[in-house]
């Protein structure tokens, strides 16, 4: 019987603790959209490297585009699936709400050397109460893209 109570009583801590935090996945899509995020910009550099060229990230408050030119009338395929790299925040659904917003919106390029136009520090703020900012940072010299 007390072997019982004990099973009963952990199983209702783990409920307790555990179930809430997969109701609210907006802490885990927003790490998800902040590390996709990250990658596209690592592909961009690595691109821009391997073909001798600027290649451009184009972003938005909820997306990332790696595109040729700063228009991004010519996309950089995703070398997963072919079609072309975006990272969205809304997983390409616009009734979604987004679970991080990015600051500053704009674009940048790195030339045929893997350096970007400029030095960038993204911010990723999160919807969700609770979660952390995160930080994507591009170093001015070397291209360098590190995470905080």
């Amino acid at each position: 019987m007390v072997e019982l109570v004990v099973v009963i009583v952990l199983v209702g801590i783990l409920a307790a603790v555990v179930i809430p935090r997969f109701i609210g996945r907006q802490g885990f899509e927003a790490r998800g959209f902040f590390d996709a995020a990250s990658a596209a910009v690592r592909y961009a550099q690595k691109t821009a490297i391997a073909q001798r060229r600027p290649v451009f990230v184009v972003v938005t408050a909820t997306t990332f585009s790696v595109c040729y030119d700063a228009g991004c009338a010519v996309t950089v395929a995703d070398p997963s699936t072919g079609a072309a790299l975006l990272v969205d925040a809304r997983r390409g659904v616009a009734a979604l709400s987004a679970p991080a917003t990015v600051a500053p919106v704009g674009n940048f390029f790195f030339n045929g050397l893997g350096q970007p136009s400029a030095p960038q520090t993204l911010v990723f703020t999160p919807a969700e109460a609770g979660d952390i900012t995160r930080t994507l940072s591009v170093t001015g010299e070397t291209g360098y893209v590190s995470q905080s």
